[in-house]
């Protein structure tokens, strides 16, 4: 375990925030004591830039967010993001994978993903319900013209029933993908991004950002998809309504995120030693 933690990399969503996609003002003082004590809180999520807004500004972060699980690491200054990681897809597989999926699954909702915004052809029950989590609204347009347009797409998005979206994850296994990669985010959302791209990339390049060694980082999550930056991290906290897989390779388990779980972890293992 770190002596010191100098940096903490949190999941969002069932991490800071309760079942209801609430952010509890207990979590919220805990994260701007770090930010007072300069120690970054970066928010690390499948979400885009956009999406993570209303937190960052409600926690009055200034560090980077990495969106997109690694895909886009911007900072935020004024109304302007900067970029300064970006992983995006490769154009050829980006189109095949979309084709492909049009295709053969028409009942999937296809969200595309380019820097912080995100763009869709219709809006389906499936975006409307991505717009009501996420506040935010979609750009229409055809999504193949978008692609031929060659912009950095960081990733794609399949929504649709569950048993949907599990044949189409395992059609894509028959794919050969070169350069891309895919990935459950919850049991019916399928993600689409670059193989480079993941938590745990994305804590080592963080801690190169800061100029600190992985030890003196903490990480919490509560999901699949969170388990290899719990790993990667000096001290890898997993929340108390993670499954038990993610627990069992965890550093530490703290309360769930319905009882102020991440509050209590960086109290415990940072301001509490401070």
């Amino acid at each position: 375990m770190a002596k010191s933690i100098n940096l903490v990399i949190s999941d969002i969503d069932g991490t800071i925030l309760t079942s209801d996609h609430q952010l509890p003002q207990k979590v919220a003082q805990s994260i701007m004591q770090l930010e007072q004590k300069k120690i970054p809180f970066v928010l690390a999520s499948a979400r885009s830039p956009k999406g993570m807004l209303e937190i960052t500004q409600a926690l009055r972060l200034t560090s980077p967010i990495v969106s997109y699980n690694g895909a886009y690491v911007v900072t935020r200054q004024q109304d302007t993001y900067q970029e300064i990681i970006s992983h995006p897809l490769n154009p050829q597989e980006a189109k095949m994978i979309l084709q492909w999926t049009k295709n053969r699954f028409p009942e999937i909702s296809i969200n595309l993903y380019a820097g912080t915004e995100w763009y869709v052809f219709h809006k389906d029950i499936w975006v409307r319900e991505e717009m009501r989590i996420t506040q935010i609204v979609p750009q229409l347009c055809s999504l193949e013209a978008l692609l031929d347009e060659n912009i950095a797409i960081h990733k794609i998005l399949f929504i649709g029933k569950k048993a949907d979206i599990a044949c189409l994850m395992s059609e894509l296994r028959d794919h050969p993908l070169a350069h891309s990669a895919f990935y459950l985010s919850k049991e019916n959302y399928l993600e689409f991004t670059h193989k480079a791209v993941s938590k745990e990339q994305a804590v080592k390049e963080l801690a190169s950002y800061y100029q600190l060694p992985l030890t003196e980082v903490m990480t919490i999550g509560d999901n699949f998809n969170d388990l290899p930056m719990l790993k990667a991290a000096g001290l890898g906290i997993a929340m108390g309504n993670a499954p038990a897989e993610v627990k069992e390779f965890a550093d530490a388990v703290t309360l769930d995120n319905d009882h102020f779980g991440a509050a209590v972890a960086i109290d415990k293992y940072i301001l509490a030693k401070q």
